[in-house]
């Protein structure tokens, strides 16, 4: 047990470990989940702060251009010239007066100095302790941009988001459209958990996680999936590693539903990793039949087979090969779940919006075309393929279904909907959802039958 002075250096240790990530994150553009989880083993932080350091962090890099916004307005012109260490600390102080209502004021500069003291700025504590007692004082006269005068400048400080993005979707979709769509990616999702249905029922599942406390809810479109608003770490839900459920997006649970795999029928995933899509396949497949799990790297693969040894499934194998350039027997079914910009999935990945660049999205769609091409002679006749990605931009969607189309006369677009229902499809021709619309993570998939 924590004594109260042990209690509160584990809390600046926590803090700390935020300000470290902020810090790494802002020079390599990592991913955060795996770089934190990395963090927390290394500086030994205890499962019971995580959750917070987390948010911080998350948070953080969420509101990035927001805070330093604010912040700007206080520092001016030296903003640029301080140390990479006090912007972490000036951002996670910010975000906790404006996002963690339960922390005060006091405590805020207190752990701020202290951790300018931890990043060896000692020469810095006046400044940092200065300019956040005013910030503090002062954050409610904050002059932002005007929305009429610029609109893409307004919604891009507001809600964080790179302009080049904030332009591509006001030009697309209009102003309010925009504004809804942020707000969505804004926002941190529900725990979305499919139940793997060889082993227990949704309901009888749905039942022990209310047992436990975990306030579950049925999901939105498909049977076997629950939504759960108390986070809570994935190892500490009940049966874990009996292999009763697993960790997934309804969207993404869209694609194998779409897929429509039966049992006995030999599937090729040509994306596998890490193998969400891969081990819905199988239980859809009740397990019977072959699922081919292909990634390009034997150490994601890796990730794939312990998932399908934990969820009892043992008819996928596993092949380390190229998308681009594989080469096997045609297959009753493929799946071709495209590497993307994964613009529809910020709200779990704020990083995202930082990462990705217009040149990103152009590289991306290249790629996809080059695995639909392979992807197409690799398919029985009379055989599905199934396009699916986490993103929302047409080029590596609609448009990119348009010119496979175009160029392949031997397939044709199946509608999705008896598969899925109406509410996820878009004119009745692919699945197509967006957060701030369905609810989910924002998602393609196309269904082409091969004539």
């Amino acid at each position: 047990m924590f004594t109260q002075d042990s209690k509160d250096s584990e809390q600046t240790k926590g803090r700390w470990v935020a300000v470290w990530t902020l810090v790494q994150f802002w020079k390599r553009k990592t991913f955060l989940a795996k770089y934190l989880h990395s963090e927390f083993r290394k500086n030994r932080v205890p499962p019971i702060d995580r959750p917070f350091v987390t948010e911080l962090v998350q948070g953080t890099v969420r509101w990035h251009l927001y805070l330093d916004w604010i912040l700007r307005q206080f520092v001016h012109n030296q903003y640029d010239k301080l140390p990479d260490v006090i912007h972490a600390i000036l951002q996670i102080s910010l975000y906790q007066k404006l996002f963690l209502t339960k922390i005060p004021d006091y405590a805020i500069v207190n752990e701020a100095i202290k951790l300018t003291r931890q990043g060896h700025q000692e020469k810095l504590v006046g400044f940092v302790n200065g300019v956040l007692r005013n910030v503090l004082r002062n954050v409610d006269e904050i002059d932002y941009p005007d929305e009429r005068e610029d609109p893409v400048q307004a919604l891009s400080v507001l809600f964080s988001f790179p302009e080049w993005m904030v332009r591509r979707w006001t030009e697309r979709y209009g102003v309010e459209f925009t504004r809804s769509l942020l707000e969505a990616l804004n926002r941190p999702p529900a725990t979305s958990v499919r139940v793997n249905t060889l082993k227990i029922t949704p309901e009888d599942y749905f039942e022990i996680l209310q047992d436990e406390g975990f306030h579950p809810q049925f999901g939105l479109y498909l049977r076997e999936f629950l939504l759960v608003h108390k986070s809570r770490w994935v190892e500490k839900f009940p049966f874990y590693h009996e292999g009763n459920f697993s960790i997934q997006d309804e969207s993404a649970g869209l694609v194998a539903h779409v897929l429509d795999p039966q049992p006995g029928e030999t599937i090729l995933d040509m994306c596998s990793a890490p193998g969400g899509k891969t081990t819905h396949i199988a239980e859809l497949m009740r397990n019977q039949g072959r699922v081919i799990a292909v990634d390009l790297y034997a150490h994601r693969l890796q990730v794939v087979e312990e998932n399908a040894k934990r969820l009892g499934l043992d008819c996928i194998t596993s092949l380390v090969a190229d998308g681009l350039t594989l080469s096997l027997e045609p297959v009753d079914r493929v799946l071709v779940d495209a590497p993307c910009s994964g613009l529809g999935v910020i709200a779990k990945k704020p990083e995202i919006k930082w990462r990705r660049t217009p040149r990103d999205i152009r590289e991306m769609a290249d790629l996809q075309s080059g695995l639909l091409e392979n992807a197409a002679r690799l398919v029985k006749k009379g055989g599905i393929l199934v396009y699916s990605t986490c993103t929302i931009e047409p080029e590596e969607n609609d448009h990119q279904i348009e010119k496979f189309l175009e160029n392949h006369k031997d397939f044709v677009l199946e509608p999705p909907d008896a598969f899925v229902g109406e509410k996820v499809t878009d004119s009745g021709k692919w699945v197509k959802t967006f957060p701030h619309i369905h609810g989910v993570d924002g998602s393609f998939v196309a269904r082409l039958k091969r004539i």
